[in-house]
């Protein structure tokens, strides 16, 4: 006890007190009040927060209250902090990632100090503070080449990662059979893993997918705009032909990737229709015919269970014509990429004809006297990315998808396929598909036909609404050259801005725009014009199934993907629109008229043999000798060139047949 003297001559009695005072943690504060200390999230680094806390202590004046905070780092016990305060609370601002401690005492006037009150906080650091950056591309070519090494790359990472978490979760559920709670908890574990696994890698694939499409919708535009010129000479032909098939080979194998990760998702569907089958088998040989006759080797198609009468009649069944065509094409393309000598033989064989027979199972086979497959190989002939070396010194091409893909095409289809291979003899594939028989196929547009321009009395006044100036010039060519009058803009609102001051037929929109994108945009326009306003055509890199689905979704009349193929952009405004077009074969002069011309000797023999050998390239030469003639040789040299596009070898004979010979040169 202390006696303490008064200014009045008196004395008084102050009796120190020993009982502690209490203090506890009452909140954290940073953009959120966080009251439940038992639920408090990571917080991000250099994220202010303020912990507030106060003391139980009915003997001191609150003013006059002290405190004994510290922070220390839980992972090397370092002490961040440690000092006396007077306020009810504590400012801080965490620079690095970890695991703090809080604790505070209080202190009362009697220098009692409380038990201390504590917290564990956990700050890490947030993905926009990393330091890693993508580095834009150099240009188109190295970004597509760069991005596809990429793309390859990181999916047989998550594929393998995918297997590696499988198989871990079987190792677990054995090990933990006695334990079966906790074995479905580490299993539901791992699915969301795996969920979250495969929700990245479809983000990957549809980001990656948009940027290769972009740099190449310029390209392969400029590729079609280029080729529809009439004037062009032959080495040029030859130079913008190759970037064309380079570049739609490069976009094959990017839709071959994408269609894999569709069927292992379960979101690859068929696309059923009525067709000739006997059709679609012809325009496979032709094609065919002419691949096996450069490599010298024979071309058969063979019809089992049919007759001579047979063989030229229609066969129309109902499914997907365009999954069968790609099944064939990526094996016959593997067995003549094997065969050196010999022969490539597509067969079919029909099993169950007549009214009698509703559905027709069809058994296709595809024979080459190639290298063979060895055994051991046999087995991941399948497999995605399998590029089966036959001996030490051979180079394949492709990325190994051709046969992966066919392999999930014929399954979605309902059938099985299988080989059968002698090393050095040759490889028979095969696969049986059953197709419900059609009555009536469905109309289609004669592929081989080639808008001109508009027919009389049709006008078109479009508008093209894209950020990227290379994509709205390839849309605004590609729509001019066929007459049609095309203004642009750049972004939603501008885009809404000329809807509302010119009379428009038609918009082609991009989705990912600046300041307002394609689907807002619609949705305004909706809003605004209802059935009164332009149609609407979805021009997008964004081509997945729900990203199609989305723009249906917002009120788009009709979806184009880049890279934008200038027969399909021509389809869509005929379907939408009702207007007709002239074609090339229609305002072409007839082939008759080429029978005047009198060409030398030696030149014509010199065409003669490079197109009977399908020598397409040197052909084209000689049509610059042709074009130089006169007028009249001009205009022959342009046909023929357009006929060598179309590898139409018989129609180019035919009209070379029709010309005289002379022997002045």
């Amino acid at each position: 006890m202390v006696w303490i003297g008064s200014e009045i001559g008196g004395v008084t009695l102050y009796r120190p007190s020993s009982t502690k005072p209490s203090v506890r943690i009452t909140g954290i504060e940073t953009d959120k009040v966080f009251t439940e200390l038992k639920h408090i999230p990571s917080i991000p680094k250099k994220t202010r927060l303020t912990i507030n806390y106060a003391a139980i202590d009915f003997r001191t004046h609150p003013q006059k209250r002290q405190y004994h905070v510290k922070m220390s780092s839980r992972q090397g016990n370092e002490l961040i902090f440690d000092k006396i305060t007077k306020a009810g609370y504590f400012d801080w601002t965490p620079e690095q990632s970890g695991k703090y401690t809080f604790s505070v005492v209080a202190i009362d006037r009697d220098l009692n100090y409380s038990e201390p009150a504590s917290i564990t906080l956990t700050i890490f650091t947030p993905w926009y503070m990393n330091g890693f950056v993508i580095t834009p591309l150099a240009g188109a070519g190295l970004a597509t080449v760069i991005g596809l090494i990429v793309f390859i790359f990181r999916y047989i990472t998550v594929r393998r990662e995918s297997v590696r978490l499988r198989l871990d979760m079987l190792e677990t559920e054995r090990q933990n059979n006695e334990q079966l709670s906790k074995a479905k908890e580490e299993a539901e574990n791992a699915k969301v893993t795996a969920e979250i696994a495969n929700q990245a890698k479809s983000i990957f694939l549809a980001n990656i997918s948009h940027e290769i499409r972009t740099p190449m919708n310029t390209i392969l535009g400029y590729a079609q705009i280029l080729l529809r010129e009439a004037d062009l000479s032959p080495h040029d032909l030859d130079a913008i032909t190759t970037i064309s098939q380079s570049g739609n080979h490069l976009l094959a194998l990017i839709n071959n990737i994408l269609d894999i990760s569709r069927i292992e998702a379960g979101e690859l569907q068929l696309q059923t229709s009525d067709f000739d089958l006997r059709a679609l088998v012809d325009g496979l040989s032709t094609m065919f015919q002419f691949r096996c006759k450069q490599k010298g080797l024979d071309w058969k198609v063979e019809w089992k269970n049919s007759d001579e009468e047979d063989g030229r009649r229609e066969i129309l069944v109902h499914g997907d014509e365009g999954k069968l065509r790609q099944i064939l094409m990526n094996i016959l393309s593997n067995a003549i990429k094997f065969t050196d000598e010999g022969s490539v033989t597509l067969q079919i064989e029909q099993v169950g004809v007549g009214n009698a027979h509703p559905t027709s199972r069809f058994t296709f086979h595809v024979i080459d006297t190639g290298i063979g497959i060895p055994p051991e190989e046999q087995a991941k002939i399948f497999e995605p990315f399998s590029r089966i070396r036959m001996n030490d010194t051979s180079e394949q091409e492709g990325a190994g998808l051709g046969l992966t893909i066919a392999n999930q095409y014929v399954s979605l289809m309902g059938g099985d396929l299988q080989l059968e291979s002698v090393p050095s003899e040759g490889t028979r594939f095969f696969f049986t598909i059953p197709f419900p028989l059609a009555v009536k196929k469905a109309e289609t547009e004669d592929p081989m036909k080639r808008v001109k321009k508009l027919a009389q009395e049709h006008e078109v006044f479009a508008l093209v609404v894209d950020d990227d100036s290379w994509n709205r010039n390839v849309l605004v060519k590609m729509l001019s050259q066929i007459g049609a009058k095309v203004i642009t803009a750049e972004n939603g609102f501008e885009a809404l801005e000329k809807i509302s001051t010119q009379c428009l037929d038609i918009v082609f929109m991009d989705i990912w725009m600046p300041f307002l994108d394609g689907i807002t945009a619609v949705e305004r326009i909706l809003e605004t014009y209802g059935e009164s306003r332009p149609k609407l055509v979805a021009v997008s890199a964004a081509a997945l199934t729900h990203e199609r689905q989305e723009c249906f979704d917002a009120g788009f009349d009709d979806f184009i993907a880049k890279p934008v193929e200038d027969a399909r952009l021509y389809q869509c405004m005929a379907n939408l629109l009702q207007i007709e077009y002239l074609y090339e074969s229609e305002s072409e002069a007839d082939d008759s008229s080429f029978k005047q011309i009198v060409l030398p000797s030696k030149l014509l023999s010199r065409l003669r043999e490079t197109v009977e050998s399908y020598q397409v390239t040197k052909f084209r030469e000689h049509l610059s000798e042709v074009s130089k003639l006169g007028k009249d040789e001009k205009k022959l040299a342009e046909r023929l060139t357009e006929l060598s596009r179309n590898f139409e070898i018989q129609a180019i004979l035919d009209i070379l047949g029709e010309t005289e010979r002379t022997p002045v040169e």
